[in-house]
């Protein structure tokens, strides 16, 4: 329930990570050739692709996309945007769902490491008071920011919340906790099960996904994704003053992409560099030692302070002017 002194909205619910195996011949493996455009998507919005093992499993990671194959079959993990997007095609084609991670995001007004400290004095003297099992842990960061962990990470079931804003460095989750849900083996199988289970019929490879929620819309899943997370939180004496919402939520805000996080680098670490050059007269220098002045007629002429280019001019050189009769 909400306090009346309290707001707090959830904002986002959803698959936060998934990850499935598929046991079939090399030539057999639809998973494999399924999740291959899902690497060239996270590619193409800016993110790099590399080599990636594990388990005896080799193949290629991208963004939020890891697929490889092996002598045992293929593997596909999923995060962020991705699972929540494709959690129903890839388990689908899949035999075993090894974890699954459900999110609901809420945003609260007041401060957010004050709200994930009382969550761990509530865990804690619930732990006490009821001698359940398990490890009640908070990490503090010296950003500021706060991390409650409810469970043993090799459990089946393990918990966490933390700082949305923080951990994503993105402006659309300013004010948000977001509340994890890891479940592995038995529990992310059950939990798979409950989200759709697997309609035994064979097409091309493909296996339907039958959801036994009510009609499996989006507002079901969202619903039933954010009723379990906050169910779990609650059993563990975490009090989450929300109220589910009537319609689904589907805030997706992918990642911060490869080239995203390079350019805020280069942001932090060239541009004050670039305003040096600029001040003492040196900036042609510096983009001749970044490369960005190749050849001849590709150079700029820049004014006596740096600030160029002087008449948007390029300089000409005598094969150049040569080339045009």
């Amino acid at each position: 329930m909400t306090s009346p002194t309290e707001s707090a909205v959830i904002v986002s619910s959803g698959v936060d990570w998934l990850s499935v195996t598929q046991s079939r011949p090399p030539l057999e493996r639809p998973l494999e050739f399924w999740a291959l455009p899902l690497l060239r998507y996270e590619e193409e919005r800016g993110n790099e692709r590399r080599p990636w093992s594990m388990k005896g499993y080799e193949g290629f990671c991208c963004g939020s996309v890891q697929i490889g194959t092996g002598t045992q079959g293929a593997l596909l993990r999923l995060s962020s945007h991705m699972a929540d997007s494709y959690w129903q095609e890839a388990w689908a084609l899949s035999d075993v769902c090894s974890r699954v991670d459900l999110q609901m995001t809420v945003r609260y007004e007041g401060n957010l490491k004050t709200r994930i400290l009382k969550h761990y004095a509530e865990a804690l003297s619930h732990k006490n008071r009821t001698n359940q099992s398990g490890t009640v842990s908070v990490f503090s960061s010296s950003d500021g920011s706060s991390t409650l962990y409810l469970g043993k990470r090799s459990s089946e079931q393990f918990g966490r919340c933390y700082d949305k804003e923080v951990e994503s460095q993105q402006d659309e989750w300013s004010n948000c906790v977001r509340y994890e849900l890891e479940l592995k083996g038995a529990r992310a199988m059950q939990a798979m099960h409950t989200l759709g289970t697997k309609n035994p019929r064979f097409e091309s490879g493909f296996r339907e996904v039958t959801p036994p929620l009510a009609a499996c819309t989006p507002d079901a899943v969202s619903r039933w994704i954010s009723s379990r997370v906050a169910e779990w939180f609650a059993a563990r004496g975490c009090a989450l003053p929300v109220t589910l919402p009537t319609l689904g939520i589907y805030m997706r805000t992918p990642p911060r992409t490869d080239f995203e996080t390079k350019l805020r680098w280069a942001s932090r670490v060239i541009r004050p560099l670039v305003t040096t050059a600029k001040e003492c007269s040196r900036l042609p220098e510096l983009l001749d030692a970044l490369g960005l002045l190749l050849s001849d007629d590709q150079k700029v002429v820049y004014d006596s302070a740096g600030q160029g280019p002087l008449h948007g001019e390029p300089t000409h050189t005598k094969d150049s002017d040569e080339s045009v009769h």
